[in-house]
């Protein structure tokens, strides 16, 4: 099978220090997810950008107290620029706080990497539409789909 053909640029920045090698990894999950999210690769009109940003904890939690009235960390957050779900360049911003993620990926016994990859495609699900908030069943969906883009190999 050969790769999917769409264009996709992908900024990532960091306000907290991150190894320098999950940039690439961010890049290749954010392909994987998009490839996996039904329809998302044939919607394409343009070449699409979406901004990866690191942050540290005080951040976070002002980002979640202010965007989602919650006073807490978080471990994502993904603000969607898309107003047809893939067909404007701009998918929008995904927001990780990496100390949250460090302490999750210890919390459940894998490595770091992973959790940052499950991470990104819950966040580009979300960019999406996807919202495992509004109901058990789009809960599902969303699950099971992030769950089949860990799984699936990118062609």
């Amino acid at each position: 099978m050969t790769k999917p053909k769409f264009k996709l640029s992908i900024e990532v920045s960091c306000r907290t220090k991150v190894p320098h090698y999950y940039k690439d990894l961010v890049r290749q999950m954010a392909r994987r997810s998009l490839f996996h999210i039904p329809g998302a690769v044939s919607r394409q009109r343009q070449p699409w950008t979406l901004s990866v940003c690191f942050v540290d904890q005080p951040r976070m939690k002002a980002l979640n107290r202010q965007f989602r009235m919650k006073n807490k960390v978080t471990d994502v957050l993904s603000f969607p620029r898309v107003a047809q779900k893939g067909v404007s360049g701009d998918l929008g911003d995904i927001v990780i706080c990496w100390p949250q993620a460090k302490r999750q990926a210890k919390a459940y016994g894998t490595p770091a990497a992973s959790e940052l990859r499950r991470l990104i495609a819950h966040g580009v699900l979300h960019l999406f539409g996807y919202d495992h908030e509004r109901s058990k069943l789009q809960a599902r969906k969303m699950f099971s789909l992030q769950e089949e883009i860990l799984e699936k190999e990118y062609p």
